[in-house]
């Protein structure tokens, strides 16, 4: 088991309001797992994804990656969890724009002070056919382009774990099932875990483990 969720709660408040965007949420990832969860905007998926990746603090339970506790650890061993053993893709890419293809990729290494690998760079690049595309900025990549280079940034420190917030949400319908056989292929060659979070149900019944949220509720 790579992940743990217990008792997961995140409450914000509108007004005189109390909103539980994440309700009693629990549930485990094993190695390998490609997991989607689907909801409603506004249900709480991303939410959740955030208490999972470390970038936002539950008001109640527990988050285990490898057996560590997460919101136990200090902030710099968060920091360092996170750059460490987790990926994030993005809806909207979140390339820099002034470093080339090449260099937004290799940043996670230098940020992180994981070895970076020239042998699993060039691998990496092949398996998402971007190769010939490394020297160009990402105003010169086509949206499909611009996400191959997140998730190759996303992948190039190993991470335990893949987290993706709506990766095809900015592509056209053709781009998007390109990128999604992508993540399966990942998951198969590469036996990478991931959790997806999409509002496209035709994407999220393709893979092998699928969870719906509602009202801050996870089936």
């Amino acid at each position: 088991m790579i992940l743990e969720a217990k008792e997961l709660t995140r409450v914000y408040v509108q007004g005189n309001e109390s909103i539980r965007a994440v309700d009693n949420c629990r549930f485990t990832v094993d190695e390998g797992d490609f997991i989607t969860i689907t909801g409603p905007s506004g249900c709480g998926k991303s939410t959740l994804l955030g208490i999972l990746g470390g970038m936002d603090r539950p008001d109640g339970g527990k988050v285990y990656l490898d057996g560590e506790s997460l919101y136990d650890a200090s902030d710099d061993r968060l920091a360092d969890i996170r750059a460490q053993k987790i990926g994030f893709v993005f809806q909207n890419y979140s390339l820099l724009p002034t470093l080339s293809a090449e260099e937004n990729i290799r940043l996670p290494c230098l940020i992180s002070g994981k070895s970076f690998s020239k042998y699993y760079f060039d691998d990496l690049c092949e398996l998402l056919k971007i190769g010939n595309r490394l020297s160009h900025f990402p105003s010169a990549l086509s949206g499909g382009e611009q996400q191959r280079v997140a998730i190759a940034r996303a992948l190039i420190c190993r991470p335990r774990l893949l987290l993706a917030d709506e990766p095809t949400g900015n592509l056209d319908p053709d781009t998007a099932k390109s990128v999604l056989a992508l993540f399966l292929q990942l998951q198969k060659e590469l036996k990478q875990t991931c959790i997806m979070v999409t509002h496209d149900e035709s994407i999220a019944e393709q893979a092998p483990i699928r969870k719906r949220m509602e009202h801050g509720i996870l089936r």
